[in-house]
């Protein structure tokens, strides 16, 4: 339920850009046929309801999943809305407020959104059945009506025209009405089911209805039928003449009626905007066709931007979830065991009795169904086989020692066994520390972790820097062994290396970015790193 909120909320983010691109619209285009904006509204109705969209170059969406899937099991939970300073000013903020606790079974960002999503059913619920008095309602009103003629009936409870029905719609009239309103009311109805609105009116609403939590969608529905009607009154000029304005207006008038409720029906001749419709008929004027030929090319130009998502970078894409191989893991037999897979990368280790046995060291494929790690040498090859977040190894096509190793041959007793389960690490055991801070001075703030490398911290570690949850810079930096974590000297962050045999012998390495890598350097002094 929470995966199926977040894709929601992810589509309505997505629809909300649309429905401010076709406001903007309205603004420029305002003496362009009213029909044309319903192509606009139809556009948002396509961006809510299809469960796909197709990627393009030309999108000006920021973002298609702007709270991904993966804040819920992150160790970091982070959005990608597309803005940058949006990104850097919230992230640090629900990176702290949602961290997991390694304790708890579910993280802070799953109870969130499992409560989001359950008030979400709520109010969705609440909408329908709000919909579903109100259409009773009204049936219960016009429930003595007299037929007039095929499908148009008179009641005398109601103060305006409208029409109800959806497979079998029909005209309800006011008894009152003076008979020189009749013609201009018929022709207005009877437009509006030429058209289909009293099908569409009620998908716009529903459509309100699921994505009640979007605060953007609800002016978008009340300008859909505002645009709805006004296409309609166009509609009947075009087919009367121009010379009817005047009555048409007069009738509009003495049948309005307030409207103080969003609802799903009626289509009601005299309850949207009727100030913005007089004034919209009196100054009704055939458009030329230059504004037509305009108009149509911007609704496809917002189509393409807006129906499409940005072409997603396929070399440093989101993060995986921790559903799939990326992190750490570890299985607690006679001695310990760990698997490293190593964050935002392709290298792997994996450790036998930690810090007392061998570290092949190699890089990982990963497919839908197991990983399989292949030494750096490549004479030996690791398979584990996926189940759910956990790992089993899988002795029958694997090395069952390397071709190398740290320790005697009776540590080959040590060896994790055929099936063995190494379990998913939910929070990362191996990092030493992590901050948020700007190293490359583009403004925007990374997020800096400083982790154990190949051989466990004791002669490696590796410093990570992620941008919008995508990784940015990597090293591998060789060292004695020491304990790092990051400080914040004068207003500059630095890496700060203290001995393990000696607390007295500390180094402090200014943090730099070159040639796309990370740098660290003591006195203008390199430090030596794997990777350059």
């Amino acid at each position: 339920m929470e995966a199926l909120f977040l894709t929601m909320l992810n589509k309505s983010i997505t629809a909300g850009w649309l429905v401010l691109a076709v406001v903007l619209f309205r603004l420029i285009f305002k003496n362009a046929p009213k029909w044309i904006r319903s192509i606009l509204w139809a556009l948002v109705a396509v961006r809510l309801v299809f469960p796909f969209s197709v990627e393009s170059v030309l999108s000006l969406i920021p973002s298609a999943d702007t709270v991904p899937q993966t804040i819920l099991t992150a160790d970091a939970p982070e959005i990608y809305s597309g803005v940058a300073y949006f990104n850097s000013t919230v992230n640090p903020v629900l990176s702290d407020a949602l961290a997991p606790d390694v304790t708890a079974a579910v993280t802070p960002a799953q109870k969130l959104t499992f409560v989001a999503a359950v008030l979400w059913l709520v109010g969705v619920a609440a909408w329908l059945i709000y919909a579903g008095i109100s259409f009773l309602k009204l049936k219960r009103k016009v429930r003595e009506a007299v037929l007039l003629q095929e499908n148009i009936w008179l009641c005398d409870h109601i103060p305006t025209p409208f029409i109800l029905g959806l497979f079998r719609p029909k005209i309800y009239l006011p008894s009152a009405m003076r008979e020189e309103d009749m013609e201009y009311v018929l022709a207005h109805e009877q437009a509006h089911l030429k058209r289909l609105d009293h099908l569409f009116k009620p998908l716009g609403f529903f459509l309100l209805c699921v994505y009640w939590f979007n605060p953007v969608l609800w002016p978008g529905y009340v300008l859909f039928c505002r645009d709805m009607e006004l296409a309609c009154d166009e509609k009947v000029l075009r087919q009367r003449g121009t010379e009817i304005k005047k009555a048409y207006s007069e009738s509009l008038v003495r049948l309005s009626a307030p409207r103080k409720t969003i609802a799903a029906c009626p289509l009601a001749f005299g309850e949207a905007g009727v100030k913005e419709r007089v004034k919209s008929i009196l100054n009704y004027k055939k458009p030329a066709f230059w504004i037509i030929l305009v108009a149509f090319l911007a609704v496809l130009v917002t189509a393409v931007c807006f129906l499409t998502d940005p072409v997603r970078d396929k070399e440093s894409a989101a993060p995986r979830s921790v559903a799939s191989a990326y992190g750490y893991y570890y299985f607690s037999g006679k001695d310990s065991a760990y698997l490293s897979l190593m964050p935002d990368s392709e290298r792997c280790s994996f450790s036998f009795s930690l810090l007392s046995s061998y570290f092949p060291v190699g890089t990982y494929t990963e497919t839908d169904d197991s990983i399989v790690m292949t030494t750096d040498d490549g004479k030996d090859t690791y398979t584990f086989k996926k189940d759910g977040k956990n790992l089993i190894f899988d002795a029958d096509r694997s090395s069952p020692m390397p071709s190398y190793s740290y320790s005697s041959a009776a540590d080959a007793e040590l060896c994790v066994p055929d099936g063995a389960v190494f379990q998913f690490a939910e929070q990362d055991p191996f990092y030493m520390d992590k901050t948020s801070y700007d190293i490359d001075g583009d403004g925007v703030a990374e997020t800096c972790i400083l982790s154990f490398g190949p051989t466990s911290g004791l002669f490696t570690f590796q410093f990570t820097a992620n941008e919008n949850g995508l990784k940015e810079y990597e090293n591998v930096f060789k060292t004695d062994a020491c304990d790092l974590s990051f400080v914040i000297e004068r207003d500059k962050l630095k890496v700060k290396a203290t001995a393990m045999d000696d607390e007295t012998k500390t180094i402090v390495y200014d943090i730099a970015v070159k040639d796309g890598n990370i740098v660290l350097a003591n006195n203008g002094r390199l430090l030596e790193s794997i990777k350059q």
